[in-house]
């Protein structure tokens, strides 16, 4: 076997080790810091997103912390595309419910946190749709949910309720809502790596 071949499959075995998260092959060990990582994630949005909005000190939406509890200095960034969704039967912020459509945007969630942060394998919270672990390598794990985003005055919380309606399409149980940046989770996932 060459040489070029032997070095060519060693690499897609990194790749491959990098991919999964939690797992980080030896040569990616050095660590990338919080600000680093939110300055990659602004250079792999696609025309037309934007980041919207930043939280400090956030657990990822629908995540239980473990034993350490939450990561103070994890970093939530809200990625507002440009599709337009309505929205309707939502609660809003203060408990009050939403009878007229509310015009959001397509969004992406992403937790930036310490790759020490843990979850707990305790009861999940009360949603039916919780961010999940994308990658974790270099220090940091990096959580994402697909999400709606309305403005600083309504907050989403990245999930529905059974009460509430995307007016295009019922929002799914499970998985992502859809988007119109398809490979994020793979976008976002590269920056750690």
């Amino acid at each position: 076997m060459s040489l070029v071949r032997l070095l060519a499959g060693l690499g897609l075995l990194l790749q491959a080790a990098c991919d999964r998260p939690g797992a980080c092959p030896a040569g990616q060990a050095v660590a990338l810091s919080a600000d680093a990582a939110e300055r990659r994630i602004a250079a792999v949005l696609p025309k037309g997103w934007t980041v919207a909005a930043r939280a400090k000190g956030v657990v990822p939406y629908g995540v239980v912390p473990g034993p350490g509890g939450p990561d103070a200095a994890a970093v939530r960034l809200t990625l507002v595309g440009p599709e337009r969704v309505a929205i309707s039967g939502y609660h809003c912020v203060r408990g009050a419910f939403c009878a007229e459509p509310i015009a959001a945007r397509e969004a992406v969630e992403v937790w930036i946190v310490s790759a020490a942060f843990a979850e707990s394998a305790g009861p999940p919270a009360m949603t039916t749709r919780g961010a999940s672990l994308i990658a974790s390598c270099r220090g940091r794990a990096i959580y994402g949910l697909a999400s709606r985003y309305a403005g600083e005055a309504i907050d989403f919380d990245g999930g529905f309720t059974g009460s509430s309606t995307e007016t295009s399409r019922m929002p799914p149980a499970s998985g992502d809502l859809p988007v119109s940046w398809q490979t994020w989770r793979q976008d976002v996932g590269a920056v750690v790596r």
